[in-house]
């Protein structure tokens, strides 16, 4: 990933933002299940999920925060949008029934982060 294209966001919607942070919290672990990844279809829809994750497949993890930092004000700037988004982080590490210590410590810095 260049410089570039994480300098060019923000240029999703907020569906396909909100895509993109799902996918990184269902990352956390390292594996994509299928639980996780029809989460992600029900909330957002197939085409969002396949374009972004194109592009967060090719971002390291300092710019994938990069880019999340790009996108928090403008779509989660109020405390109840911030504990929506943060409710539905939840349900995903969850999904699979087991809650792991590395998503959990991911929760905590996303909820410092947004």
């Amino acid at each position: 990933m260049t410089k570039a294209l994480v300098e060019s966001h923000p240029k999703w919607n907020h569906d396909e933002f909100r895509c993109f942070l799902l996918l990184h919290a269902a990352m956390a672990d390292m594996e994509f299940s299928q639980d996780e990844k029809q989460l992600i279809l029900d909330r957002i829809g197939p085409c969002a999920l396949a374009e972004v994750k194109e592009e967060f497949d090719v971002l390291n993890d300092y710019e994938r925060l990069n880019v999340i930092s790009s996108y928090k004000d403008k779509f989660y700037h109020t405390a109840e949008k911030k504990a929506e988004l943060l409710v539905r982080i939840e349900e995903l590490f969850e999904i699979d029934g087991t809650y792991t210590t590395t998503e959990h410590n991911l929760f905590l810095m996303l909820r410092k982060l947004l």
